[in-house]
């Protein structure tokens, strides 16, 4: 199967092939490595372009997007858990299809 160009559909994909057994160990943490190195410079690059204000927080309103680059930033292994545990998709479309009720007409 033809690896898709998309970012989302491409760790879908991965996710998927490594759930099925499909890929090697080796392409399996090569992969691995790539997206989380990649989640790391995003939230690098993103700090680095919304300064933070430098009052203290409960005086100041810190520029949109700051507060969650920094939650981002502190809170990565829960962020990117999907990467480590199998088990955990990538996305939670399944759970939100599981909460919402049928479409009836």
């Amino acid at each position: 199967m033809p690896r898709p160009t998309d970012d989302r559909a491409t760790i879908d994909h991965d996710h998927e092939q490594i759930v099925l057994g499909v890929d090697t160990h080796a392409d399996a943490q090569g992969t691995q490595a790539m997206w989380i190195e990649s989640f790391r410079h995003g939230v690098r690059l993103g700090l680095s372009k919304i300064p933070r204000i430098p009052r203290p927080a409960k005086t100041v309103t810190q520029p949109i997007g700051r507060v969650l680059l920094e939650v981002l930033r502190d809170r990565e292994t829960d962020v990117l858990r999907f990467a480590h545990d199998l088990g955990i998709p990538p996305t939670n479309n399944q759970a939100e299809r599981d909460v919402r009720p049928a479409k009836t007409q």
